[in-house]
């Protein structure tokens, strides 16, 4: 760190950490993953050198200083979470691997984790994620330990699934792995010489012994061998044994995930085309009466749509998929780790389905507003290969399942036109068409036929969560995300609600403040405000470094973190200063949607920002006020709905309200407590600097 005379910005330490620590830990852990427990304690030892830098006597969290700033975090670099998510890329990737060599040696390696050390169970979905492996270092790859624990501490059980899982049903199990199954369901299973004594006469595999009768296992009545001998005694009573045993045993122990995923893929994608074509056949939707100027030419349109369009990653979101022409079809796409691409794409589907129903060898035009689609079409006929850049794309299934429809039907043509023209071409009227399905369907989003998910084109190890469904984005920002909202509910409750940001505004605080800011004392302060480590009066007192906890400037009241920010009168002339930036800047948001609209037109803002430094219960939810900690109380309820002419301007003044309240509350939290530790150093003779260091 270079040496400066004053104290060194957190901002300036973010600065350094990101750009000369994190970018060279992550190309050295991008070639070998390390534990998480020696990647979380590389963590704790940035925090720690951040403390020292900044001076202030009690330690603050990591966790909390590693969080993104839209969890009220500080987006500090955490190797840890680096290192969890270049780990999980790795083992997916390996699964999956181009090169047949490097994938069959993964999938080797994955099979003896799974019935050699984990008794035929997966580790990496189901119940599997709940064990850890640490101590078979020696035998499985480190970086495939940490993710599988990684994977398993995610909160949303996010598992690594097999989408073709045929064999099952195919009966290529061997029966040690069949009888391993039955063994941990309950099941009275003999010993090992019984299935060497069948693998001796041909009967290896599960196949060999029976049959799946709808979803239970029959045996064969006879045996596949000869037991007329005296030697083909004990093979004789070994296959009785084994018929005992496989039994009525159910078809659902032997794979996690729906029931689709033991259909071969074959067989499931033309059931779900054939779903998708009689939905549409069947639908009372009205047809397009918008007809295309050539006679051999069928015109479609497809769009989709996303409510609400600002949900990110892992927000609830409804989907919706749209196609219209000479039929007329919505379906919702399920899954909040999806995208509005996943509902193009899949619109863009159901257009090419519906089309090749109606006429097989006509001529069809598919129009979209989506342009990737259609590039990526485009490509797929020019490109020798298009699969390797379709292997990592978001939403890889949805595409490889569009371009095998049109290559099975080269009479179709996907072509791109502009959205929300309101012009009069037969283009513009129907995607205006597409999109009033898309966008009006929202309403009866539940009604809606659920879109089939295209397990039969996904890779062959996906990975999968029960909270989010498939996931087909980039794997480290999923698990980012992931990890940022793990940490920020375990902050959530308990720690005195000092960070229990769902109870107020859910707009994220402005980045100014902690990331560009060129003092930054006032990040400085809530980083040690959130982490409840502040050296005040109460917090001394507890750690015996202070023989009372009362306010030390006279109050009769114990200074807290509220009394000293909210209470003592000391700093009520800071308070009165920053009441007044709070009436400029709330006149200044409501500008921003009408110019000649004031505070004074919105009587329960005016009221809220009258009263957010004081203990209001009708505008705190805790009826305490928590500015000092840079939380804005709830701003959807102080104006109307209806107070804009759209509601695009009345979203763009609560934003502006809630960045303007938040940056005045910071600043005044870091105005208070630099006074604060000017007035207590002083009083013991010593600097503010001094003072602070030696707390």
């Amino acid at each position: 760190m270079p040496k400066f005379a004053l104290r060194t910005p957190i901002t300036l330490i973010r600065k350094i950490l990101v750009q000369n620590v994190l970018s060279r830990a992550r190309a050295l852990l991008a070639l070998q993953p390390i534990s998480q427990a020696d990647a979380e304690r590389l963590d704790s030892l940035i925090a720690l050198k951040t403390h020292e830098l900044l001076g202030f006597p009690y330690r603050p969290s990591s966790k909390l200083l590693t969080l993104p700033i839209t969890a009220h975090g500080f987006e500090f670099p955490s190797i840890a979470n680096v290192n969890a998510s270049l780990a999980v890329e790795g083992l997916v990737r390996d699964l999956n691997h181009h090169v047949p060599a490097y994938r069959k040696m993964a999938r080797i390696t994955l099979a003896d984790w799974q019935c050699s050390i984990n008794g035929c169970a997966s580790p990496l979905d189901g119940a599997g994620l709940s064990r850890g492996f640490s101590r078979y270092c020696g035998r499985l790859p480190m970086a495939w330990i940490s993710a599988q624990q990684a994977m398993g501490s995610s909160g949303v059980k996010l598992g690594l699934r097999l989408t073709d899982q045929s064999h099952v049903l195919r009966g290529d199990m061997s029966l040690t792995h069949v009888s391993a199954v039955c063994r941990a369901h309950g099941k009275d299973v003999p010993h090992g010489r019984v299935w060497l004594s069948l693998q001796k006469k041909g009967v290896s595999l599960l196949r060999h012994a029976g049959e799946w009768n709808a979803r239970t296992f029959s045996p064969r009545t006879d045996p596949p061998f000869p037991t007329h001998r005296a030697t083909d005694l004990g093979a004789s009573v070994a296959w009785q044994r084994m018929v005992d045993v496989f039994e009525n045993v159910p078809l659902s122990w032997f794979y996690i995930g729906s029931e689709d995923l033991v259909r071969p893929r074959e067989e499931h994608r033309v059931a779900a085309e054939s779903w998708i074509r009689w939905l549409a056949a069947t639908s009372q939707m009205s047809a397009s009466k918008v007809k295309s100027q050539e006679s051999d030419v069928t015109m479609w349109a497809s769009d989709g749509s996303a409510s609400p369009a600002s949900a990110g990653l892992l927000d609830p979101k409804t989907l919706i998929a749209a196609v219209t022409g000479p039929r007329t079809l919505v379906m919702r796409v399920a899954g909040t780790a999806k995208s509005i691409l996943h509902a193009e794409v899949f619109a863009q589907i159901m257009d090419s389905l519906i089309a090749t129903d109606i006429d097989n060898m006509g001529r069809h035009q598919l129009l979209t507003d989506h342009m990737n689609s259609v590039r990526l079409v485009d490509d797929s006929q020019t490109v020798v290969d298009i699969q390797p850049r379709l292997r990592n794309l978001p939403g890889r299934s949805y595409y490889r399942w569009l371009l095998s429809i049109l290559q099975r039907n080269r009479h179709m043509h996907l072509e791109y036109t502009k959205a929300h023209t309101g012009g009069d071409s037969i283009e513009s009227r129907l995607n205006d068409e597409a999109d009033h399905y898309a966008s009006g369907s929202h309403a009866v989003s539940t009604r809606l036929p659920i879109a089939p998910e295209p397990t039969f084109f996904m890779n062959d190890y996906t990975f999968f969560s029960d909270d989010h469904g498939w996931i087909e984005s980039d794997i480290k920002t999923y698990l980012t995300s992931v990890f940022a909202r793990r940490t920020s509910r375990e902050f959530g409750y308990g720690h005195k609600h000092r960070m229990a940001t769902w109870l107020y505004d859910k707009r994220p605080p402005p980045s100014f403040p902690y990331t560009h800011a060129v003092s930054a004392y006032s990040a400085a302060v809530q980083l040690y405000a959130r982490s409840g480590q502040l050296p005040n009066a109460e917090t001394m007192h507890s750690r015996s470094y202070l023989a009372s906890n009362l306010c030390r400037f006279g109050c009769i009241a114990i200074e807290d973190m509220h009394h000293t920010f909210v209470c003592c009168p000391q700093f009520s002339t800071y308070r009165a200063d920053a009441l007044k930036d709070v009436e400029r800047v709330t006149e200044n948001a409501i500008k921003t949607g009408d110019k000649d609209s004031k505070v004074s037109n919105f009587p329960l803002l005016k009221h809220a920002a009258e009263s957010l430094f004081l203990d209001n219960p009708v505008i705190w939810p805790l009826a305490l006020t928590q500015f000092y900690l840079g939380h804005v109380p709830p701003l959807d309820g102080l104006i109307p709905r209806d107070a804009f002419s759209s509601g695009i301007l009345r979203d763009r003044v609560l934003r502006n309200i809630s960045s303007s309240w938040h940056i005045t509350f910071v600043r005044l939290a870091g105005r208070i407590w630099g006074d604060y530790t000017r007035r207590v150093a002083t009083s013991k003779g010593i600097s503010a600097r001094r003072f602070r260091a030696s707390n």
